[in-house]
């Protein structure tokens, strides 16, 4: 049969079928031990679950009851070579930051920006809406952009717009 403890006459601990229950905080001084596989189950319908399988570590929040949020006032997420958000099944990457190196968007799995040593590079088009576009040079001189009728290159500084072909002004 059941095993209980008692506090002040309230039951805290007791033996069931399934292992045991506890009424109230569980302080630990040393490690909580959980084998490969085992599961630390959180939330009324175990919505939340933490576990390693052997090989990977897993936060798993995929039972479709609410987000994921991961907030402290600095979010580091470490590992030996790279962090990567993946979707729920692991199938898609929308964001890989390497340690060392490039940190990569993805649009449907598919590499649309990657920071390199020398800036950035994009896969496919720049995009912007009409009045908008590219301002380049430390007071923003140069102005690349479309008005919804007219395209514009615009020197907007003391400097001449040069147009080099081939080595020709």
């Amino acid at each position: 049969g059941a095993v209980e403890l008692y506090y002040d006459n309230v039951k805290r601990f007791e033996t069931t079928s399934a292992g045991i229950s506890i009424v109230g905080t569980i302080e630990a001084s040393g490690n909580l031990d959980v084998p490969d596989w085992g599961q630390l189950k959180l939330g009324t319908g175990d919505d939340l679950l933490i576990y390693h399988n052997g090989s990977h570590s897993y936060i798993d929040n995929t039972s479709g009851t609410g987000n994921l949020y991961i907030q402290d006032q600095i979010v580091r997420v470490r590992s030996a070579t790279s962090f990567a958000v993946d979707n729920a099944d692991g199938s898609e990457t929308a964001l890989m930051a390497a340690l060392n190196g490039a940190v990569s968007l993805y649009y449907d799995n598919s590499q649309k920006l990657v920071t390199t040593s020398g800036g950035a590079q994009i896969t496919g088009y720049l995009s912007f809406p009409d009045n908008s576009g590219i301002k380049c040079g430390d007071s923003a001189d140069l102005h690349i952009y479309h008005d919804g009728s007219n395209s514009y290159i615009s020197e907007l500084g003391t400097g001449d717009l040069i147009v080099n072909t081939n080595g020709n002004n």
